[in-house]
């Protein structure tokens, strides 16, 4: 998540309204990052020559408020919510006051990263 801090911003702040059971969805996506792990995985299943690219990308959107939403309400996160019993309403305004210092407000311009993995058998 430290290439993400969008990403991280989410999972701080469900992590902080519940902390008893916090979601663990973002922990799926943003955690499988060790280089070393991921070559070996990718050797144990057969693969050769892997390379590893990081590519970052300014991410767009309308707002702060609509990318929370996204996450909310569109993403596997809905599900955890939903178990939950959580007030959308506040979870998404929540979201919001994370993510605001990660890409402002209108619009919402957040740094994106991902690992590119290639590979050859």
């Amino acid at each position: 998540m430290e290439a993400n801090p969008v990403a991280g911003a989410i999972h701080a702040t469900v992590t902080r309204l519940f902390p008893a059971d916090p979601p663990r969805f973002i922990e799926t996506p943003y955690g499988y990052h060790e280089t070393d792990r991921i070559r070996a995985d990718m050797a144990d299943a057969g693969w050769d020559d892997v390379q590893l690219e990081t590519v970052r990308v300014q991410g767009l959107g309308p707002s702060a408020a609509e990318f929370a939403a996204g996450f909310a309400l569109g993403s596997p996160l809905a599900h955890e919510l939903a178990e939950r019993d959580a007030d959308l309403d506040a979870v998404i305004r929540a979201l919001t006051d994370a993510l605001g210092p990660h890409g402002g407000d209108q619009p919402f311009k957040p740094t994106l990263a991902a690992t590119v993995i290639s590979a050859t058998r």
